[in-house]
């Protein structure tokens, strides 16, 4: 059907109809936690690269004993996010032992959606049956790593940890 649709919709590369207007954002990378911040780092070539900050992980608990000297001196350094533990999980109506098993991808994707949804001024309960769709693309596995190698499996877990998961919390 999709296919159909597109062929139906499209003519020479372009759209006839169903445009696509962005009427609200968000974003928390490294180093800023909205697209204002963002746009400062990019303007100012301003780099976020540190250490890692000792609270995140502990590099030589995880891998150090498989790497090279080398290596781990280069995975001694990124660009990290602040505050990712504090996602508040009563204000999306998750139990504090679900929030828990939660990947941060699907935390932040939470808290960003509603922050999105602030900036258009829509009213999420106004979407229930409006036809909008939620899509996402998610990569990376690393909590899922660190709780099934690190951590007691839960009832949440497996809701926790999947990727593919990550719309449905929003929708």
């Amino acid at each position: 059907m999709i296919f159909g649709y597109a062929h139906q919709n499209c003519k020479g590369g372009r759209v006839l109809g169903d445009a696509v207007a962005v009427v609200g954002m968000s974003c928390r990378v490294p180093g800023a936690s909205d697209p204002d911040a963002l746009w400062a780092l990019l303007r100012d070539g301003i780099s976020v690269v540190d250490e890692i900050p000792s609270a995140r992980w502990n590099l030589d608990g995880l891998v150090a004993h498989r790497l090279t000297d080398e290596q781990r001196s280069a995975l001694r350094h990124g660009a990290f996010l602040d505050d990712v533990e504090g996602f508040d999980a009563a204000f999306f109506g998750i139990n504090p032992s679900e929030a828990g098993s939660m990947d941060p991808q699907q935390r932040l994707m939470l808290e960003l959606t509603w922050a999105a949804l602030e900036d258009a001024r829509i009213v999420p309960e106004h979407l229930s049956g409006s036809g909008s769709g939620v899509f996402t693309g998610a990569m990376s596995d690393d909590y899922t790593t660190a709780v099934t190698y690190h951590a007691a499996m839960t009832a949440h877990t497996f809701a926790g940890t999947h990727r593919s998961l990550i719309a449905n919390r929003v929708s």
